[in-house]
């Protein structure tokens, strides 16, 4: 119902990252009656971006709930975190981690790093 998604580029050359670069985004579900998933921060850093011996970029994003399943507003909320890892030989890695207040029987986790 929610999603952070972290993208990165990048280029090595001369034992460091010549020049790396990442996009967050983020998606939520809204239901029709202006109800559903909300975004309520978001935020996205690197360490160094040129010239640098390895690359760290990370993003996170805060979302609640009101709707359907809860009309108080109260009861769903999560936070995602998103980590990319880039060395001086241009191999990447990845890791992700959710915070979540509560969840709902039928809801999964989909995680991935391509």
């Amino acid at each position: 119902m929610t999603g952070l998604y972290l993208t990165s580029n990048w280029a090595t050359g001369g034992g460091g990252v010549v020049s790396a670069a990442t996009d967050a985004t983020q998606q939520w579900n809204r239901e029709p009656w202006d109800a559903g998933w909300s975004r309520t921060s978001a935020s996205e850093s690197v360490d160094c971006a040129t010239d640098c011996p390895s690359y760290h970029s990370e993003a996170h994003a805060d979302f609640t709930y009101r709707g359907i399943f809860d009309a108080t507003g109260t009861w769903y909320a999560n936070t995602h975190h998103s980590y990319v890892d880039i060395t001086a030989e241009g191999t990447a890695s990845c890791h992700f981690e959710v915070d979540l207040r509560h969840t709902f029987i039928g809801w999964n986790w989909r995680r991935g790093c391509a």
